[in-house]
């Protein structure tokens, strides 16, 4: 619900506010979704390290009483390690998951999720084929599920698109198309991240459209908007700065990096609010449960 009203801020204060609560008062099972909640908060804006945290907390909760909650909350801090950027640690953590989510009956969808999370890391690497068997891995588990489906198409065209192959890439963002509008999948969604404007930005860049190029990369830049999210923002701000530098806008080019470096000192300035030393964070939750 908070995703679709757009509004990080009011999930930051409930999740806080239940989480209080529930320390207090119990039952304890019920801080567990308060810290995946707070998690998903501090994901968007960016802080994998207070995201990575709580998704822990409500990981260490389920293990007491749901194991399909505990394997999801593994699988998700696998992709929050990956998108950080520490492969190690994304694939200990998915060695983890799989197992887990595999003994699941509901955790095919899950599972889709998990190779689709590690796809953008293998594609940095340069590793295309370890890539291209995860994407067939996950469309293989996200077929019965349209939402899932649909980000398992357009993560399979991002293998191609990496490698400069447009016409072999078009099939798949068509298809992820077709399905997440079936689906009205949302850019920013419980099944993860659907970046179809920015897949097509990258098709009609690499096939030298450049005007419907530019048309999708500010599609896809209003979108990170509309969501708040600034994984997305600072993404989109440096396309878009990148992309006008390419095509001889430099005025456009630096309007952009300079939004981008405005968000970027603005979301450090932030994590200086949440830079507290551990100890300190537990002893209030010491004292708080006395």
């Amino acid at each position: 619900l908070f995703n679709k009203l757009n509004d990080p801020e009011g999930r930051l204060k409930y999740y806080t506010e239940k989480l209080a609560y529930y320390k207090v008062n119990g039952p304890v099972e019920n801080t567990a979704p308060c810290y995946h909640g707070l998690a998903g908060y501090y994901s968007y804006k960016n802080d994998f390290n207070s995201a990575i945290s709580n998704y822990l907390k409500a990981a260490s909760v389920y293990k007491k009483f749901d194991p399909f909650y505990y394997a999801n909350e593994i699988a998700v801090i696998s992709t929050l390690y990956a998108d950080w950027g520490n492969y190690k640690k994304a694939k200990e953590y998915f060695n983890m998951a799989l197992p887990l989510l595999k003994s699941q009956k509901d955790g095919r969808s899950s599972q889709a999720y998990l190779y689709d999370a590690l796809i953008p890391m293998s594609i940095k690497n340069g590793n295309y084929k370890e890539a291209e068997l995860y994407a067939k891995r996950s469309l293989k588990n996200s077929a019965p599920d349209p939402p899932a489906y649909a980000i398992s198409l357009l993560n399979y065209a991002s293998i191609y698109l990496s490698q400069k192959k447009p016409a072999l890439a078009y099939p798949y963002l068509l298809k992820a198309k077709h399905v997440g509008d079936s689906a009205q999948l949302e850019f920013v969604s419980t099944y993860g991240d659907f970046e179809e404007d920015f897949g097509f930005y990258q098709y009609y860049k690499q096939t030298k459209n450049y005007q419907l190029a530019e048309q999708y990369l500010l599609r896809a830049y209003t979108e990170a908007q509309k969501s708040k999210t600034n994984k997305y923002l600072l993404k989109y701000l440096k396309e878009l700065s990148d992309y006008y530098g390419e095509t001889n806008r430099l005025d456009l080019s630096r309007k952009y990096i300079l939004d981008y470096f405005k968000l970027d000192e603005s979301i450090q300035n932030q994590e200086n609010n949440f830079k507290v030393a551990q100890y300190e964070t537990e002893q209030k939750e010491l004292e708080q449960n006395s």
